[in-house]
């Protein structure tokens, strides 16, 4: 699935004044594509994420996944398409504290049901190396297992569309390779995503690094391969 974003415009209203956001960025990230934004704090590159997920209405503009405009739908079905084809990595995590590790992972499905969820969620658990933490709650977890929980739980429905924000802001330089590996494989088996980052070195694991200044998109180049 593709992901397409067209004359993007988000507006806020702060007070008497009006705060832009995002301005007039069109953009289009191919399955298969691993596409990272750049750019300084306050440049736009959270709030473009929050509305390429669904989860944050422009003022102007689409975003279409395989044709299909996500703010034309109703929120509830809005919500559920976003559980089945959208994963989104937060930098600060998001897990609910009183559920446990595997519960968390499990937490789309009360969106949508997702066929083998049980199962996934066990294999995705050992591919993080969280078996002896699955019955946790997240203040049992260092930052490190709660971004790998976060990232578990946005691949649990092997989503075509994937967007992390900031994913290893927190982490380790073991614990950064992990989720960006994860990334890079659910890319390499078809997905769509989109890295924001202020790491160089996260950045050059896409395919395509996009430079965000004022709210709009102001380069883009390709990231040269060995």
């Amino acid at each position: 699935m593709n992901l397409d974003l067209t004359k993007i415009t988000l507006n806020y209203q702060r007070g008497e004044h009006v705060v832009r956001a995002v301005h007039d960025v069109s953009l289009t990230v191919a399955a298969g594509e691993f596409v990272a934004i750049q750019g300084s704090s306050g440049a736009g590159k959270s709030s473009l994420l929050l509305v390429a997920g669904g989860l944050l209405r422009p003022t102007e503009g689409q975003v279409k996944i395989e044709g299909q405009d996500l703010y034309e739908q109703p929120s509830e079905q809005r919500a559920a398409f976003r559980a089945k084809h959208i994963g989104i990595i937060f930098q600060r995590f998001h897990l609910l504290p009183y559920l446990s590790v595997r519960q968390n992972i499990l937490t789309p499905t009360l969106a949508v049901s997702l066929p083998d969820a049980e199962v996934r969620a066990e294999q995705l658990i050992a591919k993080f190396g969280l078996e002896h933490r699955s019955q946790h709650q997240p203040s049992r977890l260092s930052a490190g297992e709660c971004q790998r929980v976060a990232t578990a739980r946005a691949l649990l429905a092997n989503p075509k569309v994937i967007l992390a924000d900031e994913p290893t802001g927190n982490l380790d330089r073991e614990n950064s390779a992990i989720v960006l590996d994860a990334i890079r494989a659910a890319v390499d088996a078809g997905s769509a995503a989109i890295l924001v980052t202020h790491d160089e070195q996260a950045a050059a694991r896409a395919d395509r690094v996009l430079h965000m200044r004022d709210s709009q998109i102001t380069t883009s180049e390709q990231v040269a391969t060995e």
